[in-house]
């Protein structure tokens, strides 16, 4: 443990240097330019919004085509076939009846 602490401290201290001053820009160009960048995430946001838009109406058609081309579900199916085995006891029990 004391390795890593002597470590880090020598690393600190290596990356220490003297800060440049920072240049401060005027305050119509720090506006303008989040103007400009608010600008382009807003088009950016609508073009997502147009893409999402368009990406649902696709969907909708597809899921509606998939629904007339597929068959009947694992529950419709096992309803008609038990549908199908009532009738059939029906049938077998007014026979047997006489």
């Amino acid at each position: 443990m004391g390795q890593s602490q002597r470590q880090s401290t020598q690393e600190s201290t290596a990356t220490t240097q003297p800060k440049e001053p920072e240049i401060q820009e005027a305050p119509e160009v720090v506006r303008q330019k989040n103007d400009e960048e608010r600008a382009r995430r807003a088009a950016a946001a609508e073009a997502r919004f147009k893409k999402d838009k368009s990406n649902q109406e696709i969907g909708k058609r597809l899921l509606a085509q998939k629904k007339a081309q597929k068959g009947k579900s694992a529950l419709e199916q096992a309803s008609e076939e038990n549908r199908g085995w009532r009738a059939a006891d029906e049938m077998h029990d007014i026979r047997s009846y006489n």
